[in-house]
């Protein structure tokens, strides 16, 4: 993963990476965080593990917790979380995936069947709502 840097409440894309249109990684309002749709898109802009929605979902997971950490907060501070799939048939085997990366209380959740994604090659989708937690 590459290194993101949250300037002004705005965690841009990391320098060199392609986004597929104008956007944050995510924005910071307060103490919360609204998460912009994460794919299993790599830093030089190709698909990671295309047509595998397993490794697409691990890839994923792991670069909202990398953007996250940007903001001093994890996965576990996570209260939305939306999902899409190309092929509702994954559904199972992405809900297992997501129960190796969250634990209860779980964030309240979307699973949502969509016919394509931004680039051919994507099966999975994830954006959500997290909330910094405060330093004591």
């Amino acid at each position: 993963m590459t290194e993101l840097e949250c300037v002004d409440g705005v965690v841009a894309s990391p320098k060199g990476q392609l986004t597929v249109g104008l956007y944050s990684f995510a924005r910071v309002v307060g103490d919360t965080v609204y998460i912009a749709g994460h794919t299993a898109l790599a830093p030089d802009g190709s698909v990671v593990a295309p047509g595998d929605p397993e490794a697409q979902m691990r890839y994923t997971l792991d670069g909202i917790a990398a953007t996250l950490a940007t903001v001093g907060a994890t996965l576990s501070d996570m209260v939305q979380l939306r999902l899409y799939l190309t092929d509702l048939r994954d559904r199972e085997r992405i809900l297992a995936i997501r129960k190796e990366y969250f634990q209860a209380p779980y964030p309240a959740s979307t699973l949502l069947g969509v016919t394509a994604l931004a680039l051919e090659g994507l099966t999975v989708e994830v954006d959500g709502v997290a909330i910094i937690p405060q330093s004591d």
